[in-house]
């Protein structure tokens, strides 16, 4: 009896090996994308497709791609003649607008890299980020200029509304850009110590872009909303997903978003398809309410299966996993099937980004057994602004891929037997 239950135990451990390696072989296999291109010649495409569609709506103002791009064109020219540059560092301190979305295609035209500095947050904050960052510009509006002065930034301040910028040639500009340049730094919350500028590159977010064509089939019918602070990552894969893709943005306003009865009927009037929200949002929204969403995204923290199977038969439910220093790294899509589900993995790894699950030594563990999770491949942070020790620290030689870098995350996950990943926390 005992030899035979030996036996058994050594053919499921073989069996895991072999899944284990086909796993491995799968995620190293490069899925085209648009490499070579960046975020706003992949916008410029859309903008010369789509140039009458609706490229984003607040309120009761919305903008065509044609006029989202001349502005962000003429824009972009002034920043230029302000000395912006390659990998240049741009401030954009506004309240969530349509400007708000200029200024950052237009930083991005000018070939620097936005950091988006929420001005609900405490004074002490904005004020370490501005110096930290060493922005020389900082991108407002009126509303908010006294508040960038209170602060006391010292650089040039660049007031949206009184810029006359009408005046400016509206054709693109064809900067020379990489797809390697920065694209923007954003501050983690600094809950462990400071606050640190994370830098994300181009390319991420061209995968990130062709993952949701390929997987959610995100074309220019959908009408996507833009939820996120400017300030939390998630608006950086909401706001491309849309202009990217010729779909049009919803910028969701501070009332709206306040009051759930609201939102509810926002997302309905306006016919919404795509959503990311926090779980703890969702917990207060009634699925009969929402009639027009075909993709409900979770990120930012846990989701549980409750919230699943509240959801996952009216629409299709994603749960995304992905910390600043990666944007998203792994998605899992909860089955249409009439079962419920019983836990919430955080899935497999988005197309061109690697999941390694190691023990302290950086060796793979196998399927089920618990260590920490580092991601590898496209999507991942140049490092940390001015923290080469702490760069050097999380992100470290890939074991796996030589010349590459592996960003180790501090979270506690394993592999399931289904080829999915369970979330177990940190480390």
């Amino acid at each position: 009896m005992h030899h035979h239950h030996h036996h058994s135990g050594r053919s499921v451990a073989n069996q895991a090996n072999l899944i284990d390696n086909k796993r491995e072989l799968e995620q190293h296999a490069l899925v085209p994308y648009a490499q070579g291109k960046s975020i706003h010649q992949l916008f410029e495409e859309q903008a010369e497709a789509f140039p009458d569609r609706v490229a984003i709506v607040f309120e009761n103002r919305r903008l065509s791609y044609q006029e989202l791009n001349r502005k962000a064109n003429q824009l972009a020219r002034a920043l230029l003649e302000k000395g912006v540059q390659t990998d240049s560092i741009v401030g954009v301190m506004m309240e969530k607008s349509i400007e708000n979305v200029i200024a950052i295609l237009a930083v991005l035209k000018a070939g620097g890299a936005y950091v988006p500095i929420d001005i609900e947050y405490p004074r002490d904050r904005i004020q370490y980020i501005l110096q930290d960052s060493q922005t020389k510009i900082v991108l407002t509006q009126k509303s908010v200029s006294q508040l960038v002065h209170d602060v006391g930034y010292s650089g040039e301040v660049v007031v949206l509304d009184e810029e006359q910028l009408d005046a400016r040639e509206t054709a693109n500009l064809h900067q020379p850009s990489k797809p390697t340049d920065l694209a923007y730094v954003i501050y983690t919350s600094g809950t462990t110590g400071k606050p640190k500028g994370t830098m994300l590159e181009h390319k991420g977010i061209a995968n990130l872009q062709s993952f949701f064509q390929n997987s959610f089939g995100v074309t220019e019918q959908d009408r996507i909303g833009l939820f996120a602070s400017m300030s939390f990552d998630v608006s950086v894969s909401e706001m491309f997903m849309a202009l990217l893709s010729g779909a049009s943005l919803y910028i969701l306003s501070k009332q709206t978003i306040h009051d759930f009865a609201a939102f509810e009927h926002y997302l309905s009037e306006n016919e919404l398809t795509i959503i990311t929200l926090p779980p703890t949002y969702l917990t207060h929204l009634t699925p009969e309410r929402i009639t027009s969403l075909r993709i409900m995204i979770t990120a930012g923290s846990a989701s549980s299966a409750p919230l699943v199977n509240k959801w996952k038969d009216k629409l299709r439910y994603i749960n995304a996993y992905g910390p600043t220093e990666c944007l998203v790294a792994t998605i899992w899509e909860a089955p249409s099937n009439q079962l419920s589900v019983q836990s919430v993995p955080i899935g497999k790894p988005i197309q061109n980004t690697h999941i390694y699950i190691v023990n302290e030594d950086l060796q793979l563990l196998p399927t089920g057994s618990e260590g920490e999770l580092c991601i590898g491949g496209v999507g991942l942070a140049r490092g940390y602004w001015n923290r080469p020790d702490l760069t050097a620290e999380k992100f470290v030689d890939n074991p796996f891929v030589p010349g590459e870098k592996m960003y180790r995350t501090g979270d506690l996950a394993k592999w399931l037997t289904d080829g999915t990943i369970e979330f177990l926390g940190r480390i």
